[in-house]
């Protein structure tokens, strides 16, 4: 998709750098083909705390989140829950660092948020969620750039867990709390537009699964767009 006009904000999110599933080099591809004003990276940059997984094209994301920010252009990261140690990387590029992020658009406030803060089965089963990413992680290795199987076991489980609709409800409960009325998260890596209890539920959905998605604002209106 090329745009005429520079988009006022871009919302992305579970890139996983590192990764055999992520799809970095598309995105930097996209990204230079579609300037933005606002960059916000919604958690989940990162696929792990082990850098020395990252290759050549990771590196030249990150020296574009760089040039974005030396050319005035505004770079927000929201810390998820694989990459919420990583604030000394995007600082290091000029980014906005903090856990969510408000701001407001054509008279409207929206709330971004990575979303694995509504997961559940996330933070009371920390131990069992890694042991399960050990033998994952092998057989993305495996499959190298395909990965076919590796993303149907992962949305496979992640509807197991029916996770879209608890992060929705709880981001949804999360926004009304703070009187607003629309909310983005990531995590679940199902792009969705949807209303929740009176909240817009937005999600960025990944760009580490076969079709990728992000959040668009521009020409006053805002969107979930997902394509190949």
């Amino acid at each position: 998709m090329i745009q005429k006009e520079i988009v006022d904000t871009l919302v992305v999110s579970d890139i996983h750098l590192g990764s055999n599933a992520s799809r970095v080099k598309d995105l930097t591809g996209f990204l230079r083909s579609n300037p933005t004003k606002r960059l916000i990276l919604n958690g989940d940059v990162f696929d792990s705390s082990n850098y020395k997984r990252l290759r050549d094209k990771d590196w030249e994301f990150l020296s574009l989140l760089r040039e974005m920010t030396g050319n005035g252009n505004e770079v927000v990261w929201i810390a998820g829950n694989h990459d919420m140690y990583s604030k000394n990387f995007f600082l290091l590029v000029g980014a906005k660092v903090c856990s969510e992020y408000i701001f407001s658009y054509n008279e409207g406030k929206y709330l971004v948020i990575h979303g694995h803060q509504f997961d559940r089965f996330l933070i009371k089963s920390e131990k069992v969620s890694e042991t399960m990413r050990m033998p994952y992680r092998l057989l993305q290795r495996m499959e190298g750039e395909k990965q076919r199987v590796s993303r149907l076991v992962k949305r496979g489980y992640k509807k197991w867990l029916r996770l879209s609709k608890r992060v929705s409800r709880g981001a949804a409960a999360h926004a009304a709390g703070k009187g607003i009325g629309a909310v983005i998260c990531g995590h679940t890596h199902h792009p969705m537009d949807t209303v929740v209890h009176g909240v817009r539920y937005m999600n960025c959905g990944s760009w580490a699964e076969a079709k990728v998605a992000y959040v668009e604002f521009a020409g006053g209106n805002v969107s979930v767009q997902v394509m190949d």
